[in-house]
């Protein structure tokens, strides 16, 4: 049987071939744990240098007019303009502190700017809203002591008249396929299809035709051919299930398994089960928190899981999306090499622990390096 790991709601960590990752077509895990192991380490010892570094520094009394004027030297610009290029008087932006909460607003001046002083370092959406024109949300803002935050500019297309402008009185459906759209668009690197990662404070639940079109998107993303390819020609280099054979013919067979396993693990692991047991199959990142608390937070994320009524739950989807796509890869296996329905069920069990490895990068390392994802730019209109 193929190394099943799981396929369910890791964004890119499950998309990456065995010779980048592998950890949603579901094989190869030995392949990709070289660089898997590499970007965590590197990532886990710098923030051990960064703590040591600290705590190595005296502590020492800071006055209240410093830590006062420290916050103060934060700020967040912007500008908003009309599809034109004109800029946008009377804007107005609601900056929202995601781990808080806590919101603010500012006015766009004359010039289509605008301005919100002494900001705290954090994670933040920003809300943009104006009469007679589509709002727009922009999220992963993520703001630092003592740095100006430059916005990138905010486009606003004209509404319809049968377009509404207050976020708050979209229907789920409409939201959630405002958010969907821009999903769509985060590829780690530029080129892996990192789909199934929200970097939405407060996403809207998918409905069952959302996850299965989902689904079929990333299963027929053109990676995804280059991808089964690189693995085919893998498992013939090293006569991988030898009952293929050799020769054109071999490599054909191990590129429709191969292949095969990506439409089963991604239809069935992350859409019908989904769709079927009313589960969101993506994983939401944190973000925001100690690193303990981030760590304790992606590796929760294995055996739980998101309903459609927002609330957490034991991740059986998951689970049995896992165990179901193992089941269907092994029965097309060459008679030789099938394993018994035990070994699946155990190959299941370990790939879907192995799960946390993907999280953990989810959490800690890919948002830096998948586009659209630190400003998302426009959610709610194309």
């Amino acid at each position: 049987m193929k190394d099943q790991s799981p396929s369910h709601g890791l964004g890119w960590a499950s998309q990456m071939s065995k010779a980048v990752s592998g950890c949603r077509t579901g094989r190869h895990w030995r392949a990709c744990s070289p660089f898997i192991c590499l970007f965590f380490i590197t990532a886990v010892m710098h923030a051990q240098a960064v703590l040591k570094a600290d705590a190595s520094l005296p502590e020492a009394p800071v006055p209240q007019a410093s830590v006062e004027s420290q916050v103060a030297s934060s700020m967040l610009t912007g500008t908003v303009a009309d599809g034109e290029g004109a800029m946008i008087q009377g804007a107005t932006i609601t900056l929202e502190n995601v781990a808080t909460h806590d919101k603010r607003t500012a006015l766009t001046d004359g010039s289509g700017s605008f301005t919100f002083s002494a900001v705290g370092p954090g994670l933040y959406a920003a809300t943009i809203a104006a009469r007679g024109f589509q709002p727009v949300v922009k999220t992963g803002i993520s703001v630092h002591t003592g740095e100006t935050y430059q916005l990138s500019q905010t486009t606003m297309q004209v509404a319809t008249a049968t377009t509404t402008v207050q976020v708050g009185v979209q229907t789920q459906y409409e939201l959630a396929e405002a958010q969907l759209k821009a999903e769509e668009k985060q590829r780690f690197l530029w080129v892996v299809p990192n789909f199934y990662v929200s970097y939405l404070p407060n996403p809207a639940s998918l409905t069952a035709g959302q996850k299965m079109r989902l689904a079929l998107h990333a299963a027929v993303d053109p990676y995804q051919f280059i991808n089964t390819g690189i693995n085919a020609g893998w498992d013939q280099a090293r006569n991988n299930y030898p009952g293929y054979g050799q020769g054109a013919a071999g490599y054909a067979r191990r590129y429709g398994a191969d292949y095969g396993d990506v439409v089963s693990g991604t239809i069935v692991g992350s859409g019908l089960m989904p769709a079927l047991l009313h589960q969101d199959p993506r994983y939401f990142y944190k973000g925001t928190g100690s690193i303990p608390s981030r760590i304790g937070y992606a590796l929760l994320a294995i055996v739980r899981t998101k309903g459609d009524n927002g609330k957490w739950q034991p991740n059986y989807s998951g689970l049995l999306g896992n165990l179901a796509s193992g089941l269907i890869a092994n029965s097309y296996l060459p008679t030789g090499d099938r394993k018994a329905v035990g070994n699946v069920i155990g190959v299941t069990f370990q790939g879907f622990a192995l799960r946390g490895i993907g999280t953990l990068e989810e959490e800690f390392l890919a948002r830096w390096v998948t586009t659209h994802a630190r400003d998302k730019g426009t959610i709610g209109h194309q």
